[in-house]
């Protein structure tokens, strides 16, 4: 699952694996980028959620309460009001808030468990789609269902909409249990069925991706080792789990993606050899779960001297910067139908030291010259390291991909050489618009040198977004 973590460390030295490498302050805080904004389309603009935490104790983490809010907007982002749960009374977890609209508009979060280590209910609140103001609220899913004896901390909630909106894909885990909880959902958040589900041999760290189609049926993505396992549950909450073997390859990570067509596609990076001769593929997957149509590209070897080049890997084995490790492809479809896979590069020289490098696009649909890099250089410590620290957008024709680089970049022609983003550099947020040529162009949506601005990462994204239709 998409997880990020940001932090500030001491200085370090690079060492001679890269080359002519500077010496880099503690990193740079960047821009926290956790995913596509949760914003929701309204008549006269946007609404988002806002969470506030209220308590400080940070030793009991099942009582930490925190205030939620709706949070209307213009068309063109700029915040217009706020609708406070509850009326503003301290009423609910650590767990993010979403927002969601099908038949109507909903908050979904967690109401605090009330005991040491013992987690709430999952609730969804109405909220009127004229004045934004919350109205009833229901459980979606019990502090019985769950019944575990842990704090919402160690969990993740993930909530998906079918293509065409009729269904939802509730899914409540925590990274070392090896059951989930599991729900298909209607338009008006009534479930269809839900209950406890588990992949054999698989805990929910190994799970990447899920996803849900217009039929309302749900699909888990896990690997374990060289093999991937696709575990489908049809509208009654039935399972069938179909391995797929990839041999002397170990998946990196596997996405998902409901086409608008109705097809459904995977699609990620395979580990072919010590070398780290890596390829990306995409693949359709058919009513009896098979794949076909595949298609698998090895990154060329002008990417890979670029990455030798940039110091983005190691330059004894430039191949060294494309693991895989950690790294979470996404599969993204344009309007023309055409399918890019968007990733970034890594490079870990011990448990307390990665880089990340350069975002890499491949075209599908291209006979030659499939691949398209933006060059970066991020640095991070302590084995935590920022993790799908892009968003992309697509286009009728093109690809916007948003990231955080360092501002001075701007300036760089992209086949030169980039500055790295750390503690010295000034962050900036970058829009890079990549079309069907592979031709790039990049500009800065905003940069922390500007003081005067108070908005989130989120919001300066959908601002963005909605400005640029």
């Amino acid at each position: 699952m998409k997880t990020l973590l940001t932090l500030i460390f001491t200085c370090l030295f690079f060492s001679e694996t890269f080359s002519q490498a500077p010496v880099l302050a503690a990193p740079s805080l960047g821009y926290d980028i956790k995913g596509k904004p949760e914003f929701i389309k309204v008549k006269n603009g946007y609404l988002g959620v806002r969470q506030i935490e209220n308590s400080k104790k940070f030793q009991n983490q099942s009582t930490i309460k925190t205030t939620v809010s709706v949070v209307s907007y213009d068309d063109k982002m700029k915040e217009s009001g706020e609708n406070m749960l509850s009326n503003g009374d301290l009423a609910f977890s650590l767990l993010k808030p979403k927002i969601i609209k099908g038949n109507k508009i909903w908050v979904i979060c967690g109401d605090p468990g009330g005991k040491w280590e013992k987690l709430g209910n999952i609730r969804a609140t109405e909220i009127d789609p004229q004045t934004y103001k919350p109205g009833a609220s229901k459980i979606i899913v019990s502090a019985e269902d769950i019944n575990e004896s842990n704090s919402y901390a160690a969990f993740q909630l993930k909530i998906i909409s079918s293509p065409n909106s009729k269904f939802y894909c509730l899914y409540f885990g925590g990274a070392r249990y090896d059951n989930f909880i599991l729900a298909c959902l209607n338009s008006d958040l009534e479930p269809i069925w839900k209950g406890k589900k588990e992949i054999p041999k698989t805990k929910c760290d190994d799970i990447t991706d899920l996803s849900i189609n217009d039929n309302g049926e749900i699909i888990v993505s896990s690997i374990t080792k060289s093999v991937v396992t696709l575990s489908v549950f049809n509208v009654n909450g039935s399972q069938v789990n179909q391995k797929i073997d990839f041999g002397n390859a170990e998946p990196g990570f596997i996405d998902i993606l409901q086409s608008k067509s109705g097809d459904t596609y995977i699609g990620g990076i395979l580990s072919k050899d010590s070398k780290y001769k890596n390829t990306v593929f995409l693949s359709k997957l058919e009513k009896d779960h098979s794949l076909t149509n595949i298609k698998e590209f090895q990154f060329p070897e002008n990417i890979l001297d670029r990455l030798g080049k940039d110091a983005l890997a190691k330059t004894d084995d430039k191949k060294g910067g494309l693991t895989g490790k950690r790294i979470q492809p996404e599969l993204v479809e344009q309007a023309d139908g055409r399918i890019k896979l968007i990733t970034e590069t890594t490079y870990e020289k011990s448990a307390d030291y990665m880089g990340f490098g350069g975002l890499i696009i491949t075209d599908f649909y291209k006979t030659e010259n499939q691949f398209s890099l933006i060059p970066r250089f991020m640095v991070d410590f302590n084995n935590l390291p920022r993790i799908n620290q892009f968003i992309v957008v697509p286009s009728a024709n093109n690809i916007i991909i948003i990231y955080a680089d360092n501002q001075e970049n701007i300036n760089l022609d992209i086949i030169d050489r980039q500055k790295p983003l750390n503690g010295s550099a000034i962050a900036a947020l970058y829009a890079a618009t990549v079309d069907n040529d592979g031709v790039i162009k990049r500009e800065i949506v905003a940069t922390r040198a500007n003081k005067e601005e108070k908005r989130t990462t989120a919001e300066l994204i959908q601002a963005f977004i909605a400005n640029n239709k």
